[in-house]
């Protein structure tokens, strides 16, 4: 049986992803992700003392950052938890992580896929 070489070429794995991201994802019946946390993975930039800036139209979003310790197969990990708003359908939210070795910026747009909500 092969197994794979463990090299993986992505820069950085996050939750929720760049790009179109389906509210019900970020917001199910059985909790929020604005309770659990977003989060980013690497094992190419540092993230120890990372600062984290999200905006949408323009307009900062406060944000906690917590360093995680399980990094769950990375090397650094944080979680990140909105202060005072919660994730929007229909809003596209810039990510900023400036890590200790180099920065990481990415687009996530709240799709609204579920005609009966």
């Amino acid at each position: 049986m092969l197994y794979g070489s463990g090299n993986a070429t992505k820069q950085f794995t996050a939750w929720p992803p760049r790009g179109k991201v389906p509210y019900r994802a970020i917001n199910t019946p059985q909790g929020s992700m604005d309770t659990t946390g977003w989060t980013v993975q690497s094992d190419s930039v540092r993230l120890t003392g990372a600062e984290v800036s999200i905006t949408s139209g323009g307009v900062d979003m406060p944000v906690t950052v917590t360093e995680l310790l399980a990094n769950y197969g990375s090397s650094y990990a944080i979680s990140i938890h909105p202060s005072g708003w919660t994730t929007t359908r229909g809003a596209t939210y810039e990510v900023e992580v400036r890590g200790s070795s180099e920065t990481i910026s990415y687009e996530v747009e709240v799709v609204d896929c579920d005609p009966y909500d």
